[in-house]
């Protein structure tokens, strides 16, 4: 996986230079998106597993050399360190507090919708 990674990124790095940076991401983004649609049948079919296994590596990193550039053309590169660094430690904040943030309004939503008990719903919001 970790050759994979490598690749796409060697790989979308060559093709920064050469095309659309925002077209390359966006259909970066897209390739990743139908790797995963992949990935939800892939309890049928090994094999779905392993396409998925080969388009998430070559896809997944390979975001970081297109967004750099951007960040560069747009922010200028005395910031890029700053930006980017900013970004990669927000990310692991994010990835945490999703599921306390769903868990939280999946409660919420349950004490609107009248199936669950408001009084028990709204203790639990407020704990979140």
């Amino acid at each position: 996986m970790e050759a994979l990674h490598l690749g796409g990124m060697v790989l979308s790095g060559w093709l920064t230079d050469r095309m659309n940076r925002p077209l390359l991401l966006g259909a970066i983004y897209i390739v990743r998106g139908l790797a995963f649609i992949l990935l939800i049948w892939a309890a049928r079919d090994i094999s779905l597993l392993f396409a998925f296994a080969v388009l998430f590596g070559l896809f997944d990193y390979s975001t970081v050399p297109v967004t750099a550039s951007l960040a560069a053309s747009h922010i200028g590169l005395r910031s890029l360190g700053l930006t980017m660094g900013s970004s990669r430690r927000a990310i692991p904040w994010a990835q945490r507090s999703a599921p306390s943030s769903q868990g939280c309004s999946m409660t919420w939503s349950r004490s609107i919708s009248g199936s669950g008990s408001p009084p028990l719903a709204w203790r639990s919001w407020r704990a979140c």
